[in-house]
């Protein structure tokens, strides 16, 4: 079984833009409009 990371060792590996929502790993992408959004989620 895999161990676990410490909550300081999954900090210092997330990616820029990457953060932490209690127990979730997370990132917020804006668009200009709605369209845009929906074009990004069905790529």
């Amino acid at each position: 079984m895999a161990e676990l990371l410490s909550d300081e060792e999954v900090e210092r590996r997330l990616p820029e833009g990457w953060e932490r929502d209690g127990d979730e790993i997370v990132r917020t992408y804006e668009f200009e409009d709605y369209f845009k959004g929906v074009a990004f989620a069905s790529e």
